[in-house]
Order: structure tokens, then sequence, then C-alpha cells
């Protein structure tokens, strides 16, 4: 596959009004120290097949990113009229699939966009968390119960083995209830 060197892309969003969220969730800014990163995408938004999780804002319209502070950039996406034109950099240049709300466009060298170009964006493969990451379920990092220590054929009938399987696997406590030299105060 080769190696993954970011790419720079210019990408317009498009809405219907403002009354219509851009369906994107940021983080960080220049108050935070840190860039301005896509964290959500929402499903059936008009960022949805252009935008992905990890994603980095290089760019908000003629606005540097790493000049924003993070109300900064929401105040640009909360007052933008019908589209937002936003240059982002990802891991890979992986664009492709159709979007109807969106014209990604490579950034070159000396920064000058060519809006004649179009290439449509979809989300696939790996931003910051990386989409097939995000898809998995958390559930599965909790740890396993033993199973069911009540046999199936009667809910009262007790075997004494059932009580040694269920001490030895339970959690064994280090720390203890009560702090040594704790004293308890008496009423007189």
């Amino acid at each position: 596959m080769g190696s993954k060197k970011p790419s720079t892309w210019s990408v317009t969003l498009k809405r219907d009004g403002k009354s219509q969220p851009w369906g994107i969730r940021l983080a960080g800014g220049a108050d935070l120290n840190t860039p301005l990163i896509i964290t959500k995408v929402y499903a059936r938004s008009p960022s949805e097949g252009s935008l992905r999780v990890g994603d980095i804002i290089r760019k908000i319209e003629v606005y540097d990113a790493r000049d924003l502070r993070h109300l900064d950039a929401q105040n640009l996406f909360g007052n933008a009229d019908q589209s937002i034109t936003l240059v982002i950099q990802r891991d890979a240049p992986q664009f492709n699939g159709s979007s109807r709300n969106s014209s990604p466009i490579p950034v070159t060298n000396n920064h000058q966009l060519n809006q004649q170009q179009h290439v449509t964006a979809r989300p696939i493969g790996n931003g910051l968390y990386g989409y097939e990451r995000s898809t998995q379920s958390p559930v599965n990092n909790f740890c396993r119960f033993p199973p069911s220590l009540v046999d199936s054929a009667s809910p009262y009938d007790w075997d004494e083995s059932h009580d040694s399987v269920a001490l030895d696997q339970q959690p064994y406590r280090t720390n203890p209830l009560v702090l040594p030299g704790a004293k308890v105060k008496r009423d007189p």
C-alpha cells in the first residue's frame, strides 16, 4: 500500500438554509492549543459523505484554522449561509463514491484551489479514530462475566461445586474497606 502521507483537500458543503445544522462536532482551537478536528459526523447531514471523524480543518473559508479559537470556528459555521468551504487534512486521499453536497479538490503546493476539478467524497478508512473502529461496538471491550451458576433443571437445586466456582471467579479486593488507624467516633 505505501506510506500514508497526509493530504490536504478543499471541501464545499451545501445546506438548505441556516436552520439546517452542518452535522459535525468540532474539538480544538487556538485557545486550546490543538488543531480543529472533526470528532463526529452526523448521519443525513450536509457533512455526511464529505467529512469524517479525524479530519483536521486547516481553513474555514479564508481563515487559517491555526488562528481560530474554538468559539470563532463555531461562529463561522453558524453564520455561514447555504455553503461553506473548508480545507481539511487527512491521512490518505481516499475519496471515492458519490455525494450530492461536496466537491473536494486537492490543494496544490502553492495553495491555489482549482475550482474546475470535482471529486466526490465518501467516508472510509483511517481518520484519527478510523471509520472501521467507530463502527465497532464498545460492549466488546467490557469484562466477561462467568456463565450462569444455576442449572436449568430446577432453579431451587444447588450444588456445592457452584459455590467454589463462584468464589474462584470473583475479583480480589486490594484496598481495605476501612483505612488503618481510623477511629470510631462514639457519642458520650
